[in-house]
């Protein structure tokens, strides 16, 4: 009898129980970088949409000082403001700091943190 070109069946199994350990070694690389992908676009669009909360926040008109706390998409959104006077005002002016701090409703940390001042409407005579 003469040998035929080709693999046998054993050379085909120790192929295949290479590249099974080959995939078992990378598969659960590929998804933790997949789960981060994934975190990564959350943590965009909570920052996005703490930007537009304060510029809402900005226009909405005077705010009490203190915190105040929303719920928006399985975020717990909490909100601090404080009203300290303007240094040199003899006026008795104030400025107002708002900070939104976006975190998941189980807890974890924050998603997005962003500062900044609710600037009184000014009138133009």
């Amino acid at each position: 009898m003469t040998r035929q070109a080709g693999y046998s069946l054993f050379e085909v199994l120790v192929a295949f129980a290479i590249l099974a350990m080959v995939l078992a070694v990378l598969l659960p690389g590929k998804a933790a970088l997949m789960a981060r992908v994934g975190g990564g676009e959350h943590r965009v669009l909570a920052q996005d949409y703490a930007l537009s909360r304060l510029a809402r926040l900005r226009v909405e008109g005077p705010l009490p000082p203190g915190p105040l706390t929303e719920t928006y998409r399985g975020w717990r959104i909490e909100i601090t403001v404080i009203r300290e006077p303007l240094p040199g005002s003899t006026t008795g002016q104030s400025r107002t700091e708002a900070t939104l701090t976006i975190k998941e409703q189980g807890g974890g940390p924050p998603l997005a943190v962003v500062t900044g001042y609710l600037v009184p409407a000014q009138v133009i005579p």
